[in-house]
């Protein structure tokens, strides 16, 4: 088995930058997709999923769209 390195809330919202509140409230509403792991009450992220995500954030001005996983639409700026 493939060594995993998963994170709770705390380590998970450590790494995007955002308090847990905020990742719990992400989670619950959907407003972001991200992959987490849920065993009984115990919610776990893996690292590369997170680094996955942020990835996946990651725009310049020019290139700006709208996330595959984003509800909110994004408006250019005339």
């Amino acid at each position: 088995m493939e060594n995993i390195n998963l994170v709770d809330d705390a380590g998970a919202a450590e790494i995007l930058g955002v308090s847990k509140g905020t990742l719990q409230v992400w989670r619950s509403t959907g407003r972001y997709n991200i992959p987490y792991i849920k065993v009984g009450r115990n919610v776990r992220y893996k690292v590369s999923d997170l680094m996955r995500w942020l990835e996946s954030r990651t725009t310049t001005k020019s290139n700006r769209t709208k996330s595959p996983d984003c509800k909110f639409a994004v408006t250019e700026e005339e």
